[in-house]
């Protein structure tokens, strides 16, 4: 049921994403929405929201690093404006992206281990952002790709941590709705750095938890 849940978020952005080329800005916001709450919908019906990290987050205020990327993007963006469109947008792709990556793959991946779950999910999150090629400058690709792989890492161990999807949601979304279009400031190099320092030390926290279990 994951793969056809990921089937069908492939194939309904990118209908959505054709349709809108030459049309209402509100096509991809309005059918992303639409997805993500079919989506969430069935999560809390089939009963796997808590186990889904659908709910409040144990000792939250431990994971306010996460939100480093938002603070260096509003320190580096000189102005930016966000429509209602885009807002939705960001809102509907965060919570899909959340729930399959550190839902759904996380929870997949946890028999593994935790480390590699964390690890494996991370790359894949990742590497899915290697599309952003067709819309963006090689360089600032990369650049959205490696602060992928450390944030993803600070999210998911966070999620396993905190049992809940909230702490990186809030990190992904406030990320996604202050980046601007641009090439990659110095200080967004050093969050990556910091975001690897953090991930490391949430990887220790959760590998003691391992142990002590």
């Amino acid at each position: 049921m994951t793969f056809l849940w990921i089937a069908a978020y492939s194939l309904i952005y990118t209908l959505a994403a054709c349709l809108s080329r030459d049309g209402s800005p509100w096509i991809v916001p309005l059918a992303m929405c639409g997805y993500s709450a079919a989506l969430i919908l069935w999560v809390f019906r089939t009963g796997q929201a808590r186990r889904l990290g659908l709910c409040a987050p144990r000792y939250p205020l431990r994971f306010l690093p996460l939100l480093m990327l938002p603070v260096c993007n509003c320190l580096t963006a000189k102005a930016f404006s966000l429509s209602l469109p885009t807002f939705l947008l960001m809102l509907a792709v965060c919570a899909a992206e959340e729930l399959f990556f550190r839902g759904f793959l996380l929870r997949l991946l946890m028999r593994y281990g935790a480390i590699p779950a964390v690890l494996l999910s991370s790359i894949v999150f990742a590497l899915f952002h290697l599309v952003n090629l067709t819309a963006g400058s090689v360089l600032y690709t990369w650049a959205q790709v490696l602060c992928a792989l450390t944030a993803g890492i600070c999210f998911a161990a966070a999620a396993v941590l905190s049992g809940s999807l909230l702490p990186g949601f809030a990190a992904h979304f406030l990320s996604n709705i202050t980046a601007a279009p641009s090439e990659p400031a110095p200080l967004l190099w050093l969050c990556i750095v910091l975001y690897g320092c953090y991930g490391a030390v949430l990887c220790k926290q959760l590998s003691i938890k391992e142990r002590q279990i």
